[in-house]
């Protein structure tokens, strides 16, 4: 509202019931990341020169979508995936939004895939409300984000956890479609306990995980963005890889004062 300044907007958030905020419309967002990868996809034929460049495209697409044609309000962290549809067996996925108790509702997210005979896109767009959110903020440089960050975020640190997870289960395994599957649930499911008992405090969490095989031949690309807009927002990740599996995991955090 014109006048009010960053603290009210948030406080006013803030004192909503989850009825009175606005629901977060999933089914739009969706459309907008099926159309940027059907856009993009439709056929072509897997090459690894050309998807790895067709993720960082698609990305960006999206990204800009979400700011001229998403939700007001929200933080957006978005993620792509585009690989050769012949892998020598399904890549998993596992994702968690971990909030301590008393931290806003509100948050949600998207995702739609497309496919043809030779390759694949996958799309995720988790949105984080952020009712203080500003177009103008969505495209900081790194340069200009790290200069605003008043308290850093501690990548080293959970890095550090998302390491010691994923070693704990992963190193040595060889890759088999069951037991992969419940290794991406249990990934997902303990860095968000972990995140919890020793992440750092007053942030939320986003956590992505995947585990696929790693013999196929043919590579598996992945590209993430975010909509910051509050100092001291960041990321960590940390992926483990052996002749037969890779498990990949990123964390993000967003501050939540």
């Amino acid at each position: 509202m014109p006048g009010q300044t960053t603290e009210s907007l948030t406080s006013n958030w803030n004192k909503m019931t989850s009825a009175e905020r606005p629901r977060f419309p999933a089914l739009h967002v969706k459309n907008l990341v099926q159309e940027t990868l059907r856009q993009n996809l439709d056929g072509r034929s897997y090459r690894a020169a050309l998807c790895k460049d067709l993720t960082g495209n698609i990305l960006d697409q999206l990204n800009d979508k979400l700011i001229t044609r998403g939700p007001k309000g929200y933080k957006f962290i978005t993620f792509i995936d585009v690989g050769a549809n012949q892998t020598a067996g399904p890549v998993f996925y596992g994702s968690q939004c971990v909030k301590a108790l008393g931290q806003a509702a509100g948050d949600d997210f998207a995702e739609a895939s497309f496919q043809n005979a030779s390759l694949y896109g996958i799309g995720i767009v988790w949105a984080v409300p952020d009712p203080a959110w500003t177009t103008s903020r969505a495209r900081l440089t790194p340069t200009e984000r790290q200069s605003q960050c008043q308290q850093h975020f501690p990548i080293v640190q959970v890095k550090g956890i998302i390491e010691d997870t994923i070693d704990r289960h992963a190193v040595g395994r060889r890759y088999e479609p069951v037991f992969c599957k419940n290794l991406t649930q249990k990934l997902s499911a303990e860095l968000k306990t972990t995140l919890l008992q020793k992440g750092p405090k007053g942030y939320k969490f986003v956590s992505f995980v995947t585990v696929g095989s790693s013999g196929g031949g043919d590579t598996v690309f992945c590209a993430s963005q975010c909509t910051w807009g509050k100092p001291g927002d960041d990321f960590a990740e940390f992926t483990r890889q052996n002749s037969s599996l890779y498990a990949m995991a990123i964390v993000w955090g967003i501050r939540a004062e």
